[in-house]
């Protein structure tokens, strides 16, 4: 247990900034026997942060001093060498760190990663801030030809405002040059890329597309191997309503064949791309791991009708440790199922179509199932109270497969039609 204790009047050598309590903290964290460890932060805002995982710190062999390393306005340190503390110290996931270093990378760095952080005559200036702020509205990115969105900006912003906080609480600053600065605005309900619902009997067409091999290739049974699994993952997206990366990370273990009225998925961690923990010079600096669900709801069981759990049988026999694994036992690669994917939805005349569409198809298929039970089945959180006080029925759920199973059969009918239709 880490305990927080005041150590007087500040001390002259630590940066006065005219507010009270602002002396010397000391924590203390309570070891086992009499190894106590004790710490020391300058502001009351710094002892609580390393106070909070301080404990968990030492338990997992990192000194919460080193973590949160700290710098007095004594010592002038550039804004590159302070992002590099921030981000470690704020960003815990390890999918959102990675994002977050590559904007703070790409657009803040190369206009004020040289400049010291220092109230000085070479301090960064508002009218500095809100003249970046222009040029990111006004520049054209190369890739799209148009100028970055009003959100992106405003995300852009957040990491330098973010930044700049924490280098007022560690000292270094007496004022966020960011405040008072307005960054563009974002409609409350901003455009959203329309998604497109697919039948049935089209995503049936897919998953056949995908299955056979490109014309007049003699593929070896490791690509044949690969196009079977991927159109399977097709069906199961479509019938199951899971996101890509549930069901990239998808064990063995989570299939719960027995389990009655239906077979079952769990989904439990889906699969992210993050920083490497202790990366070498010419090694990667991202690899997978399992991170946590989007919200509480995202862990949840979802029941499958039996021929979608037929399916799964068939890639299950090859004893991976991932359902939708590789020979090496490790999840799928992203951009392999999206190149096939592509392939697969361009030669049925319709590129526009998305792997995320297959999520939206399987919440339009069932709108007219319970509404709380949807929720739960899709791993969304309940959006207002009265879904709180509704129950989900084992009915309900029995309703959701029979849904299913006549859209299963309507599929299959209506696949040879569209196949024809965009052959012709």
């Amino acid at each position: 247990m880490a305990h927080i204790r005041g150590l007087g009047p500040p001390n002259p050598h630590y940066p006065k900034r005219g507010k009270k309590n602002l002396g010397p903290y000391k924590i203390t964290v309570k070891r086992k026997g009499w190894d106590d460890r004790f710490f020391t932060r300058d502001t009351l805002a710094a002892a609580e942060k390393c106070a909070l995982h301080a404990e968990e710190d030492l338990d997992n062999g990192i000194d919460p001093y080193d973590r949160y390393k700290q710098k007095h306005s004594a010592d002038t340190t550039t804004l590159e060498a302070f992002a590099e503390l921030w981000l470690a110290a704020h960003f815990h996931e390890p999918s959102t760190r990675y994002n977050a270093e590559l904007t703070v990378a790409k657009h803040i760095l190369p206009v004020f990663g040289t400049r010291e952080l220092t109230d000085g005559q070479h301090r960064i200036r508002p009218m500095e801030i809100d003249a970046w702020l222009g040029r990111l509205r006004r520049d054209r990115v190369p890739k799209t030809g148009r100028p970055l969105a009003n959100a992106t900006i405003r995300k852009i912003f957040g990491h330098l405002d973010g930044l700049l906080t924490a280098a007022v609480l560690e000292g270094h600053l007496a004022k966020n040059p960011c405040v008072g600065i307005v960054p563009p605005r974002v409609p409350k309900r901003p455009k959203v890329r329309p998604g497109h619902i697919l039948t049935p009997a089209q995503v049936i067409a897919i998953a056949e597309v995908i299955q056979r091999p490109r014309k007049g290739a003699k593929p070896g049974a490791p690509v044949l191997e690969r196009r079977r699994r991927f159109a399977i993952l097709v069906i199961v997206l479509a019938w199951s309503g899971c996101r890509p990366e549930e069901l990239r990370g998808l064990r063995r273990d989570e299939v719960h064949p027995l389990r009655r009225p239906a077979p079952t998925l769990t989904v439990v961690e889906p699969v992210k791309r993050g920083l490497v923990a202790n990366p070498t010079e010419n090694g990667p600096k991202t690899e997978l791991y399992h991170g946590s669900p989007k919200s509480d709801a995202g862990q949840r069981d979802v029941e499958l009708i039996q021929p979608v759990w037929l399916l799964i049988a068939e890639l299950m026999a090859n004893k991976r440790r991932y359902v939708f694994g590789t020979r090496n036992q490790t999840p799928f690669q992203a951009p392999d199922f999206q190149e096939i994917w592509d392939e697969a939805v361009t030669s049925l005349g319709h590129p526009e179509w998305r792997p995320y569409d297959l999520r939206r198809s399987h919440a339009t298929w069932l709108k007219r199932a319970p509404r709380r039970a949807l929720q739960e089945r899709l791993g969304h959180e309940p959006q207002d109270v009265t879904d709180l006080y509704q129950d989900v029925e084992p009915e309900d759920r029995a309703e959701i497969l029979t849904v299913l199973n006549r859209l299963w059969k309507e599929g299959q009918a209506g696949a040879a039609l569209v196949a024809a239709a965009a052959a012709q």
